[in-house]
């Protein structure tokens, strides 16, 4: 997590204050969460490590009740095996549906991220790709519902093939 500037960190107390007393809600980055202790905290569920309830559990801990809001992102990534640096290169939407199109790869679930992946090689290399799809991003909001969060934030046109199965329209 960057570390966050003291001019920022001035501005989100004071901004924290102003809305608690006008009755508004704020919405800060975990970065700045400690400045305006009312703010509501959106947190990413993007994760390409580690465990997504337990990372929801812990931040619903730290914020307290009602200060966890979801960050929705959504996941396409390729990465190289091995990949120490444990980043990944984002993949458009249109590069993942050609990689499928082209691999026909066998496709797993993750539980702990909560999202599906699947394998390849191309040029001798072996490649992992992490990747959301509508039933994925619905899982992370009944987690992230489950343990407290009121709000979530999608975004958009990211996921825009997506609406009928997220909003069922």
């Amino acid at each position: 997590m960057p570390q966050p500037r003291g001019d920022l960190l001035l501005l989100a107390g004071a901004m924290g204050n102003l809305f608690q007393k006008n009755r508004l809600t704020l919405y800060v980055p975990e970065s700045y969460a400690s400045a305006a202790p009312m703010a509501i905290v959106p947190v990413c569920t993007a994760l390409s490590g580690g465990n997504l309830t337990q990372r929801l559990r812990e931040a619903a801990s730290a914020r307290g009740t009602g200060r966890l809001a979801l960050d929705l992102e959504r996941l396409m990534m390729d990465f190289p095996l091995p990949c120490p640096s444990g980043e990944g290169r984002p993949l458009r939407r249109e590069e993942l549906a050609e990689l499928m199109e082209r691999e026909q790869p066998s496709v797993f679930f993750s539980p702990d991220l909560c999202a599906r992946y699947f394998t390849y090689a191309c040029r001798g290399e072996t490649h992992f790709i992490l990747f959301d799809d509508g039933d994925t991003l619905l899982q992370k909001l009944r987690i992230g519902q489950n343990l407290g969060a009121q709000t979530a934030f999608f975004q958009y046109p990211e996921v825009s093939d997506l609406l009928g199965k997220l909003f069922g329209k």
